[in-house]
């Protein structure tokens, strides 16, 4: 054949020569991404030829894309017409589908098309090719604008194993797609690197070594990926398979769904890449961006996962202004932050508000002196009756007798008792102590570690154990490692035996001798000393029953003490207070171990009701409330009544004086506040002890017994604080006396 004659090339071999190409174009089989490039480029052959499938429907979609761009397959860009049904348009209950199929807007549309002297169609016409100048350009960039963190999310398939089914798509203007590779491009030839290990789950490769290719560095804003997105909604909406490959593209989709109002049809599809496994790793690297996308497609469980990392590291950022001198685009343990929308800012502020204040009462009751006074342990109560007790045993007018000898010590009851009070509240500090600094072990470091380096490169690298080192001690609470070692040291009881068990057993026999002296008086049982009380060989035999009375002794068990202490502690801890993974976590969060995130309803309540918070859109969240009325009534007239407000039967300041309440056999006169038993002052002594009954056990009485030492503590000294008697007969309080 003659060379120079072209025109004359047989039509088969111009169909042999395109064949040939294509198939050379098709992925190699052998290869592992083989099923992730043929799903690509079967939706990139569907958008593209949207008018051959989609020709029916009562509605004509434009799209008009700008010239000199091509696709994965070297396919030019053209503009998009093709048909869907207006219903399901409006099924989706988007307000934007419904003006653009107004009557207004359809005169508009074909005012439109007459002016590019286009053929007007039957039915519906709809032009979303997006705006190329003006405000709304401005907010479509704004909107649509990829993050760094998400440009480059394609690089986990190499170092954190994620599939290419969901990060390895390429961007939809690729005109360098043969090399537009998978795995990491490594800068240099002689490169450090930490090897992936599958037990470990340590980063193939470090950040510092990954040089982005040419081919991979797409632009934050691309025209051809917005309105090929455009167009991948539409189909969706008509019932298509929503291919979402790349970070890039779930981006770009979910705020194309925003500005359309139509983010349920992309919703689901979203959330099954965010929480697949390991790609959730994404929640943990980019909590900003993956709050954005949940915040838009509202999505409570993503939205809930990521606001636990924001607001805990902006309260550990509160408790820890040095940071390492790493800057505020840093946090504490060195993930780069992102910008959020200003009225996402503004709920994760007012969260971290509430969280950092119960974060710093909790490590005041912690490290408190009184911390078992505050706790209101039982066990420990019980040490405060014995002066009580010792003195209704002695009598009211009887004082302690000076020890006049230093073994006397250990045979005083009162003695005995603060010793041992002594001795608890050393031991309780001394844990809180320990847990606060005690430093990870290695094992942990590694951990941390691991999961330190999926977002902070070797340059910017500080080790994990200077950082715990200089973290203040109300950070240490926002830790898991803090709440680790306080279940640790809180189960040793070696050290609280070491410190009160003989005293214990001192207290038992001190108690047994009083109540023996008092049955049996002897004038010789005072003064006959005991040379040494340590002589006893067996101090924890307390059921011994040389010294014992049923049903008392033990009088301070230190066992059942360590189990109230303990329970009390971790319940004060919250979930998973025992430094295991919070149960309630929305999301696995595989990356943020090392913090705790146990928000609870208080920080949640600034969240919108669609994420189980308490924002109805009214503002009303962020006010705070206004005390009760404790001192007076909130309105006009004598009649008004608060939970706090005595009402007064007589208001007038000439009105005779009532008799005042008294309580009965005790001298004690009340003229405001509340009592376990009140009853008039003019009374017969009968009657007010009948209405007294119920305060008995707190009066003295010569026939107490030590036997009713645990009754005694549940009640003495808490007058006005039994929530069962705070309503009281209303012909008593109406003899109450106006101040």
């Amino acid at each position: 054949m003659d060379e120079t004659s072209d025109s004359t090339v047989p039509q088969g071999f111009l169909i042999d020569g395109e064949i040939e190409r294509l198939l050379k174009e098709q992925p190699n089989r052998d290869s592992n991404n083989w099923d992730a490039e043929r799903r690509e480029r079967s939706g990139f052959y569907q958008i593209q030829n949207a008018h051959e499938k989609f020709d029916s429907g009562d509605t004509l979609i434009l799209v008009d894309f700008p010239p000199s761009f091509v696709d994965c397959m070297g396919v030019s860009w053209t503009s998009k017409r093709f048909r869907v049904d207006s219903e399901k348009l409006l099924g989706t209950g988007s307000k934007v589908f419904k003006h653009l199929l107004s009557p207004k807007e359809q005169t508009r549309f074909h005012k439109r098309l007459e002016r590019r002297g286009e053929p007007i169609p039957q039915g519906f016409v709809i032009d979303l090719t997006p705006s190329t100048e003006g405000d709304e350009l401005a907010a479509q960039l704004i909107e649509l604008s990829l993050p760094a963190g998400v440009r480059e999310w394609w690089t986990t398939y190499e170092r954190l194993g994620v599939s290419p089914y969901l990060v390895s798509g390429h961007d939809d203007h690729c005109p360098r797609h043969a090399t537009v590779f998978n795995d990491c491009h490594r800068a240099g030839i002689d490169t450090r690197t930490w090897e992936y290990d599958s037990s470990f789950g340590l980063p193939k490769i470090d950040l510092a070594d990954i040089e982005i290719p040419k081919a991979r560095d797409i632009d934050d804003y691309c025209p051809i990926r917005h309105r090929a997105n455009i167009v991948r909604l539409l189909l969706a909406i008509q019932g298509q398979d929503l291919v979402l490959n790349s970070a890039a593209r779930v981006y770009t989709l979910t705020g194309i769904a925003k500005i359309l109002d139509c983010t349920n049809v992309v919703r689901d599809p979203v959330l099954t890449w965010l929480m697949a496994d390991p790609n959730s790793d994404f929640i943990d690297i980019h909590p900003e961006h993956a709050l954005k996308i949940a915040w838009t497609l509202e999505l409570p469980t993503v939205t809930r996962a990521a606001f636990r990392i924001l607001v805990t590291e902006k309260v550990m950022d509160s408790f820890y202004v040095d940071n390492l001198g790493q800057g505020n685009q840093y946090t504490v343990f060195g993930r780069p932050r992102a910008d959020l929308p200003d009225d996402i800012q503004t709920v994760i502020q007012y969260a971290a508000l509430k969280y950092a204040d119960r974060i710093q009462q909790r490590l005041a009751r912690l490290t408190s002196d009184n911390i078992c006074d505050l706790f209101e342990l039982p066990e420990y109560r019980k040490l405060a009756l014995v002066k009580p007790l010792v003195q209704a045993r002695r009598g009211q007018s009887s004082s302690r007798p000076e020890p006049k000898h230093p073994w006397e010590v250990l045979r005083d009851p009162e003695l005995l008792a603060a010793r041992i009070t002594d001795g608890v509240a050393r031991y309780v500090v001394k844990i809180v102590q320990n847990s606060l600094l005690q430093p990870p072990p290695v094992i942990e470091i590694e951990y941390i570690e691991r999961d330190r380096r999926c977002y902070v490169p070797r340059e910017r690298w500080i080790p994990t154990s200077t950082i715990y080192d200089t973290l203040p001690d109300a950070a240490r609470l926002l830790t898991r490692h803090f709440w680790i070692n306080l279940n640790t040291f809180i189960g040793d009881t070696s050290n609280l035996e070491n410190n009160i068990i003989e005293d214990v057993a001192r207290l038992d026999r001190a108690l047994a001798g009083l109540t023996d002296n008092a049955n049996n008086p002897s004038p010789s049982s005072s003064s006959t000393p005991n040379p040494d009380p340590d002589l006893d060989p067996d101090p924890l035999n307390l059921s011994s029953q040389a010294h014992a009375t049923p049903g008392l002794l033990p009088f301070f068990n230190p066992y059942d003490f360590h189990h109230e202490l303990k329970t009390a502690i971790l319940a004060f801890g919250g979930p998973s207070s025992n430094g295991a993974k919070l149960s309630s976590l929305e999301a696995p969060l595989n990356r943020t171990n090392h913090l705790r995130l146990d928000l609870a309803d208080d920080e949640f309540q600034y969240l919108p009701l669609w994420a189980d918070g308490l924002d109805d859109g009214t503002g009303g969240v962020f006010e705070e409330a206004l005390p009760d009325a404790d001192l007076g009534p909130a309105g006009p007239g004598p009649g008004y009544r608060t939970g706090g407000t005595v009402a007064f039967t007589e208001v007038s300041s000439i009105a005779p004086s009532a008799p005042t309440v008294s309580l009965a056999d005790t001298g004690v006169t009340m003229t405001a506040g509340r009592s376990l038993a009140a009853v008039r002052s003019d009374t017969g002594a009968e009657s007010a002890r009948a209405v007294s009954a119920a305060a008995a056990s707190v009066a003295p009485d010569d026939s107490l017994s030590l036997s009713g030492a645990g009754d005694v503590s549940d009640d003495a000294g808490e007058f006005g604080d039994d929530d069962d008697n705070d309503e009281l007969d209303d012909e008593v309080w109406s003899v109450v006396e106006a101040p």
